[in-house]
């Protein structure tokens, strides 16, 4: 009677380890399709945001003022989203002075490795007269030099690999 306990014992152990296997292996497998799918919350750091689930936010500053661009257009590892320059350049429109240093800042983020500042009029027409501004990393900023009028400027920004993103950014400006 008592080998047959034994026997009852080994065949439970035999049989407990590869349940207790199995259920390890699904845990490690639902953790790994989880995080497959997971978006973190408010606060990604700025390689996730790189990857571009949100574009980091872009402002210009001038004569001590700052303002938000609209974000646009973008693309990155997570995909993209597209939109026509019509459907994101604000309603609002920011005031600078004939002359004034134009700067612009990402937030928290990598500065993009090249930007280009295209003018448009205020009916969004591309302003042949003036050429499209490209910038690198040692100065994000321009002289607002221009004639007097109302202006978007639409702003292209690229990260090269390892992020392999762009974005595009809209301010509508008026110069006095």
């Amino acid at each position: 009677m008592r080998l047959d306990c034994i026997d009852c014992v080994a065949r439970a152990n035999i049989l407990t380890i590869p349940v207790i296997v199995g259920i390890a292996g699904g845990v490690a497998l639902a953790a790994i399709i989880i995080s497959l799918f997971y978006s973190p919350g408010a606060d990604p750091g700025p390689e996730e945001d790189l990857a571009f689930m949100r574009p980091p936010n872009l402002t210009m500053l001038a004569e001590g003022k700052e303002y938000s661009a609209a974000i646009g257009s973008y693309c990155g590892r997570n995909g993209c989203a597209d939109s026509e320059l019509e459907t994101f350049v604000p309603d609002e429109t920011n005031v600078i002075s004939r002359g004034a240093q134009v700067n612009f800042t990402f937030h928290g983020y990598i500065d993009p490795d090249m930007m280009t500042i295209t003018f448009y009029d205020s009916e969004l027409r591309p302003i042949d007269d003036f050429p499209s501004l490209n910038m690198s990393r040692a100065g994000y900023g321009f002289l607002a030099d221009v004639p007097e009028g109302e202006y978007v400027f639409l702003l292209q920004a690229k990260w090269e690999e390892p992020y392999g993103a762009d974005a595009s950014y809209a301010f509508r400006t008026k110069v006095v």
